[in-house]
């Protein structure tokens, strides 16, 4: 009885691949990334099961994997349909009732992925966490299904970990640092597998050559592996690492552009996926959402040079999915260094602002600007929307979402010329309100979802207001009187975050205030958009420019106003009020007009840059373009590493060239032998290894008995090889080179055909 119950990789095989990839999901639903996701531990431990079956099975491959396949889809069907919530009153009592429940759930869950897909084929927002959910729940059932079978037909341990170990890392790299334990516990898990199952593969080897062993010496490498790969696991986590990036080069920033173009789709897709916590991140990208508490550090972001502190933007969104923003613009224009990037011309009360942008973080391609900008001296890439011309009531052709600048990875300074507002009380209190069409297509969304009190409240607050700008004041100063936290708890899911903001946590920190007023501005009528990027940050009369640290990043709404444009708002507690001029003396409108490229030069342009003085008494800036430190570490370590590899090179050329013809020809046939299942092992003579081998190859397998016996002869005889045998033994290894090629594909193909184990017949015992 225990002999049948007996696993002949180990039952602990089993356990510690479960815990591996256990340990994968459990990673995503820590996360919290969406609700749903708490399913994929159920998913893979059902998948590991079935797998495990399936290997065990005496079953074809040809025909256990759609089994495996069709199982997978009806479990993992069962299990999402417990998060499909139906009207009341669907379905009915008993097995039919319950079946027709399952079917109008699964019909929901197909047309709710059936929009998601759309969503992606038509650049659309996609907000519905479901299909991230459906999607996860396929990947996790195929990486258990396939571990199993890895390990226990194919007895291939990294087909069972690696897939797993990228899932856990991609889980884990945009979470929390406390989060870590996931990968470090996979790593742990992951690990002592290996050693199982490099016991298990030397077990086997020993029973074929009738080896006498401890039959309990499994245990003892597997203790032993768990001791090292902690202390492995420990040395890792010691090594001190650079806590940014270092710069690559222009590599690093040919992949950059479409690393944050995957990224910028990741996020298109899945607008509704966060991590319950967010600690320690000051990015930005065209998605946002709402979460839970943040905690930013002090590390200088950037150096501005400006005559006046503004908030210095990076991406603007106009469109609130029920739990953040994204940004809907479908147009990527290629803008050359002084482009203009769109037209002012009806805009009142704007000036320019010249600012130069020193960036002192590096990896970022954003370019920061102080409200509208217009011109850039660098070559960028715009994101935005296109108007059409009857539309462009104000006088901008071009609508800037975000700016990337690819040069940034060799430049680290760049000016902006930006056109900022500087409109009255009096003057935004008599705008207009015919808002142009663009405008109100855009920036009057809201969700179907929004909660009916949210509405109610802003018109309680600013209903009885008589112009817009009153409104959006009243707004304003209802918001700043909610408590400002950055330790707050995520949104409870299926709650609007905006919503909890306001009636149940009632604190929060800017991108929750920045949300709450447009959202309220937007149910009043008047047109608002979600803005992200940094406060103007501390002024440094030494040097002559503001500091930006990652501490400043921050969220704010910007309102239009029909002859004003877009003007910031400031409803943030944290942060100081807004102050704007009365206007008992209205400016004059102003306007400037852009030169096209090529009439005058960048210098004349922009104007010189300006030298920064020299750092003094300033903790914790590092100067603009001084990463020396990184750049020595990084040089130093590439050059070690070339160093090492020239020595290894140098080494194996060396011994390799010592070695003599026949000596060379026999480490080739080693080489080979082992894609033909034929190893030459240590307990053999090589005469033994070469009928082995020539067995295995049929008519050709002289060839190689000939090779072998000539390497014998020059090794071991007492007369060297000739240089005619020599010629004639290379001609045989030529000759042997595609018979080889031929046999393992043949091997190979006969092995898919039946599903089974590829074992070559030599090595089989009766």
């Amino acid at each position: 009885m225990l002999e049948r119950l007996r696993l002949r990789e180990g039952w602990s095989s089993l356990i510690l691949l479960l815990l591996v990839l256990l340990t994968m999901a459990w990673s995503f639903t820590a996360g919290g990334l969406a609700e749903g996701l708490r399913i994929l531990p159920s998913v893979v431990l059902l998948g590991v099961l079935v797998g495990f079956m399936c290997a065990k099975s005496p079953l074809p491959g040809l025909l256990v994997h759609p089994l495996g396949l069709g199982v997978g889809a009806v479990l993992c069907f069962l299990l999402l349909s417990t998060l499909v919530v139906l009207p009341a009153g669907t379905g009915g009592e008993g097995f039919g009732g319950w079946f027709a429940a399952l079917e109008a759930k699964g019909l929901l869950l197909g047309q709710r992925l059936q929009a998601w897909l759309q969503a992606a084929l038509q650049s659309e927002i996609n907000a519905d966490p479901l299909p991230f959910v459906v999607q996860m729940a396929a990947t996790s059932w195929l990486l258990a299904f396939y571990g199993a079978w890895f390990l226990f037909r194919s007895h291939w341990v990294w087909g069972a970990v690696l897939p797993a170990g990228l899932a856990t890392f991609l889980s884990v790299y945009y979470a929390p640092p406390r989060l870590m334990v996931y990968f470090v516990l996979y790593l742990l898990w992951s690990l002592i597998l290996i050693v199982r199952s490099n016991v298990y593969r030397r077990e086997s080897e020993w029973q074929r050559h009738h080896v006498i062993y401890d039959q309990y010496i499994g245990l003892e490498f597997v203790r032993d592996g768990a001791i090292l790969s902690l202390i492995v696991i420990a040395l890792i986590w010691l090594i001190p690492r650079p806590n940014a990036p270092a710069r690559l080069g222009d590599q690093w920033q040919r992949l950059q552009g479409p690393w944050q173009r995957v990224q910028q789709e990741w996020q298109r897709l899945y607008a509704s996926l966060s991590y319950r916590e967010q600690e320690g991140t000051a990015s930005f990208g065209r998605t946002l959402t709402l979460s839970g508490a943040v905690n930013l550090s002090a590390m200088p972001i950037m150096e501005v040079q400006a005559p006046e502190g503004r908030y210095w933007r990076a991406v603007v969104m106009d469109r609130y999915t029920g739990s953040g923003w994204a940004d809907t613009s479908r147009s990527v224009l290629q803008f050359g260094a002084g482009d203009p990037l769109t037209y002012w011309g009806a805009y009142q009360a704007r000036k320019v602002m010249l600012h130069t942008v020193t960036m002192v973080r590096i990896g970022e391609s954003l370019v920061f600007a102080a409200a509208e900008p217009v011109q850039v001296q660098l070559a960028t890439r715009v994101h935005g929307t296109i108007l059409r011309e009857e539309d462009a009531l104000g006088g901008d052709a071009f609508q800037v979402s975000a700016i990337y600048a690819p040069e940034l990875g060799r430049v680290n300074r760049y000016v902006v010329r930006s056109m900022v507002s500087v409109a009255s009380v009096r003057g935004l209190r008599n705008a207009s309100t015919v808002y142009p069409d663009w405008v109100r297509e855009r920036y009057l969304q809201l969700p179907e979802s929004l909660p009916p009190r949210v509405v109610a409240l802003a018109e309680e607050i600013a209903g009885d207001e008589p112009t817009p700008y009153d409104q959006a004041v009243a707004i304003e100063t209802y918001l700043r009187g909610l408590r400002y936290s950055q330790s707050i708890d995520a949104p409870p899911g299926g709650r609007d975050p905006v919503d909890w903001f306001l009636f149940d946590s009632e604190e929060g920190y800017c991108t929750y205030y920045a949300s709450a007023m447009a959202l309220m501005a937007r149910t009043l009528g008047i047109p608002a958009r979600f803005a992200q990027g940094y406060a103007p940050g501390e002024y440094v009369p030494e040097r002559g420019a503001f500091v930006v640290r990652e501490a400043d990043a921050h969220a704010w709404p910007e309102l239009y106003f029909p002859e004003y444009g877009w003007v910031v708002f400031e409803p943030t507690p944290s942060q100081p009020p807004i102050v704007r001029p009365l206007g008992e003396e209205e400016p004059e409108r102003e306007t400037t007009p852009i030169l096209p490229p090529g009439e005058e030069g960048l210098e004349d342009e922009f104007g010189p840059d300006i030298p920064l003085p020299p750092l003094e008494d300033m903790t914790g800036v590092t100067l603009p373009g001084g990463h020396g430190f990184l750049d020595r570490a990084l040089l130093i370590q590439v050059a070690a590493v070339g160093v090492l590899a020239a020595g290894l090179a140098w080494h194996f050329g060396r011994r390799w060239k010592a070695l003599r013809p026949a000596e060379r020809l026999y480490l080739r046939l080693t080489w080979v032998s082992g894609i033909l299942g034929v190893r030459a092992h240590p307990c053999q003579t090589p005469l033994e290894f070469g009928r082995r081998l020539g067995s295995a190859l049929g008519r050709s397998g002289d060839l190689a008995v000939q090779i072998v016996k000539l390497y014998v002869r020059d090794r071991f005889g007492r007369r060297r090889a000739t240089a005619r045998e020599v010629v004639e033994a290379t001609n045989a290894w030529r000759r042997l080179r595609p018979v080889v090629v031929w046999q393992a594909l043949r091997r190979r193909i006969s092995a898919w055909r039946t599903g089974r184990r590829c074992e070559p017949a030599a090595e089989r015992q009766p």
